[in-house]
């Protein structure tokens, strides 16, 4: 049941970083294969060690006989199980790269499967403890000592696996949520539906620093400009035409004023 846990861990920490994988993560150089063998080596082998020591024909259910196991069985069990993690983590990532998350699910239900029917059809082999090899008579695994192991030990195994595979799963929507914001930062800014732009979306950036600098001033301010720029050409005109006159002319509409001065009574300009 072991190797089948490590089987099961293999392929759904691979489908939880896949969409690192997608996005390039390599195989040996990222942290999600050197976690899951940091998880095996930690924590599956040394609960298997200790269960394979306490209780050797309980651990093989007993199938084989206590005395008949050797320490070779024992050492291939153990080393087999982050093996096989590794082996189940490299499938996953190949598949994950092939966006085949389909046939990842279908086996990681397998293993699923496996473990559970092992566990249903041998359960009674499994609920009971026996030291002398007669399960048939023996008790209950939760009135031993193994049965208050197993509160502590269930937890610690499950915990490690599903912590790995939700730190992956998290990883993996902070680098969609960036990848949105990116192809929204290239985009740029939506247009509001019914909305007119100000400008023709074919007009270059000069053009449209052009349109935006024009159409700042509002059109009291045009007028009040345009009266200005009259006014300035017209006192302009009028100091060119004066000063343009000859001597004889000036001296004309000065005898003019002072006539016009004698019949009404004003004084002279002058």
């Amino acid at each position: 049941m072991l190797p089948l846990f490590s089987l099961l861990a293999g392929l759904s920490v691979a489908m939880s970083a896949r969409q690192q994988i997608r996005r390039g993560a390599r195989l040996l150089r990222e942290p999600y294969l050197v976690g899951l063998l940091l998880f095996e080596i930690f924590v599956v082998v040394p609960v298997g060690l200790y269960l394979f020591l306490s209780q050797p024909a309980w651990s093989m259910l007993y199938m084989i006989d206590a005395e008949e196991l050797s320490s070779g069985i024992l050492i291939t069990v153990l080393v087999g199980s982050p093996i096989a993690a590794a082996i189940a983590y490299t499938l996953g990532y190949f598949l994950c790269l092939k966006k085949k998350y389909f046939v990842n699910l279908v086996l990681a239900a397998f293993f699923s499967c496996a473990i559970l029917v092992m566990f249903f059809s041998a359960g009674e082999r499994f609920s009971r403890l026996a030291t002398d090899g007669d399960w048939q008579r023996a008790s209950g695994i939760l009135a031993s000592n193994l049965g208050v192991i197993f509160a502590f030990i269930v937890p610690v195994v499950l915990g490690g696996w599903i912590f790995l595979m939700v730190l992956f799963a998290m990883e993996g929507r902070k680098i969609i949520r960036s990848r949105i914001g990116t192809i929204r930062a290239e985009s740029g800014p939506q247009a509001v539906p019914g909305e007119t732009p100000a400008y023709p979306d074919s007009l270059l950036s000069a053009e449209r620093n052009f349109f935006d600098g024009s159409n700042d001033q509002s059109p009291a301010e045009d007028s009040s400009a345009e009266d200005d720029s009259d006014s300035a050409q017209g006192e302009k005109a009028s100091g060119e035409e004066s000063g343009n006159d000859s001597p004889e002319e000036k001296q004309e509409s000065l005898d003019a004023d002072s006539e016009e001065g004698r019949t009404t009574g004003t004084p002279a300009k002058g």
